[in-house]
């Protein structure tokens, strides 16, 4: 049974990994077998768990197009490029790339509202982002804490948590397992506000606040979120409260595991005749050649799973550093979020994040745990703290994803980060273009022992006036 999360993907060539790895199930041939074959994503929200049967809560979206009455919000779709992309899209108006056997021309942005994320700090190549952040005239930021990308906004308006606010959720995107209310915990602080309000609040100055809201308060939005699931159950012969002991009771309404569920074999009906249950692509067979990516004609993605050469690797010549970077995800928070939390206290070496270093690079490089190191390469700097272990192999250093970026010289492109956020180092470049993803395992990096003065942390402290 061979597992893969999705980290290896994010290198230069990474689709050539996955497709490797299903190639190679083919070869072992126990694909459809139980215990055998491939499986992806295991590590995220209960995959690979059985299903159980159960309701979908639905949530807002853009209505029925096909019947009227939600055009008006589908306007600038055509215009959608690969999230990767969005600094190249930024310094490139009117520039055209191809993006799995289609070609995106980049339209001209001015105007930016972006609400949950923290691209400043989760996109490569952070002083390219920079350079690419500051080409629109406005940027507008929903955000609940001053995080980077809140800093360099125009207009941040401010969100309530979770736990200011009711909403609805389910649990496990894969097992469908319970139906959960969320409910508000706390009054709402410091003058937060919900993202509906704030929605709702702008569509009146542009006129359509009947439209957009329906005029429906938050909890009739959660009923009517509830009653479809509600509706739902009714065809698969469930039980379910009514909204309302549902939520006065406010506990997660869970699913049974049906046992078809748990004797369930990906691939097993394929196996057993691939001519009636085909699988989703071109042919209805696993395709380890490819005649619609051959029609491409992508020099970055040929038309079977091969090795390419990346751009920065450990076996190339004449390489522009010496150390291949690592950009896993981090144990104590996800992403970029709770890095402002006090979890921070486990993980930080000298206040920094940590950078994992073998003892015999370390040794040769005089370095040992604890030591403050400065990490670099051509597109940029950081400070990092050093941690020496076996846990890494020679020739590579770890980096989590997810610091908070912190320029030492606030407002200039290409300031050392004195928190140690990996993507000042990383490459702002497409994992092909089949699928323009980002590649934040390809880099190289020099690492060598800080001697110079340390400025103190101060992306944690909101910044003047705020």
């Amino acid at each position: 049974m061979l597992m893969s999360g999705w980290g290896m993907q994010r290198a230069h060539h990474g689709e050539q990994t996955h497709w490797a790895l299903v190639t190679l199930a083919c070869m072992i041939g126990q694909i459809g077998l139980p215990g055998g074959g491939f499986g992806l994503s295991y590590h995220y929200s209960n995959g690979g768990s059985p299903t159980a049967t159960a309701p979908v809560v639905c949530g807002i979206n853009l209505g029925n197009v096909s019947q009227g009455g939600a055009e008006w919000l589908m306007q600038g779709s055509e215009n959608n490029f690969p999230l990767a992309r969005i600094a190249d899209a930024l310094l490139n108006p009117g520039k055209s790339i191809q993006h799995n056997g289609k070609t995106i021309t980049y339209t001209d942005i001015d105007f930016i509202y972006w609400a949950g994320g923290n691209p400043l700090v989760h996109h490569q190549d952070t002083n390219t982002f920079l350079k690419a952040w500051q080409k629109p005239r406005t940027i507008v930021v929903n955000e609940i804490y001053w995080t980077p990308t809140a800093r360099h906004a125009d207009i941040v308006m401010p969100i309530t948590t979770s736990y200011e606010r009711n909403d609805i959720s389910m649990s496990g995107d894969y097992s469908n397992l319970h139906i959960v209310p969320m409910k508000q915990l706390v009054e709402k602080q410091f003058g937060a506000v919900d993202d509906y309000k704030v929605f709702c609040d702008l569509v009146k100055a542009f006129g359509v606040y009947d439209k957009f809201s329906e005029n429906k308060s938050e909890m009739q939005w959660l009923e009517e979120f509830y009653n479809q699931a509600l509706t739902q159950s009714k065809g698969l012969l469930l039980e379910l409260p009514d909204f309302a002991k549902f939520w006065e009771a406010n506990e997660p309404l869970q699913f049974e595991i049906p046992v078809e569920s748990e004797a369930f074999v990906r691939y097993a009906d394929f196996r057993e005749d691939p001519i009636l249950n085909p699988l989703g692509t071109d042919s209805g067979l696993i395709e380890i050649y490819s005649q619609t990516i051959e029609k491409y004609e992508y020099k970055d993605c040929p038309a079977h799973p091969t090795w390419l050469e990346p751009i920065e690797w450990l076996g190339m010549k004449d390489k522009p550093a010496e150390f291949a970077l690592i950009t896993s995800h981090p144990a104590l928070r996800l992403h970029s979020q709770l890095a402002n939390t006090s979890l921070r206290k486990e993980y930080a070496i000298g206040d920094k994040e940590p950078i994992w270093i073998n003892p015999k690079d370390a040794q040769a490089k005089g370095i040992k745990t604890g030591d403050i190191v400065s990490v670099s390469n051509q597109r940029g700097e950081v400070l990092a703290g050093a941690f020496v272990t076996d846990a890494i192999k020679p020739g590579v250093v770890r980096l989590c994803e997810g610091a908070w970026y912190d320029p030492q010289e606030p407002g200039k492109v290409g300031s050392i980060c004195k928190n140690g956020s990996p993507n000042v180092l990383t490459l702002d470049m497409p994992t092909s273009a089949l699928a323009n993803g980002n590649i934040a395992h390809t880099g190289l990096v020099n690492i060598k022992k800080y001697e110079g003065s340390l400025e103190p942390i101060s992306v944690f402290t909101p910044p003047k006036g705020a």
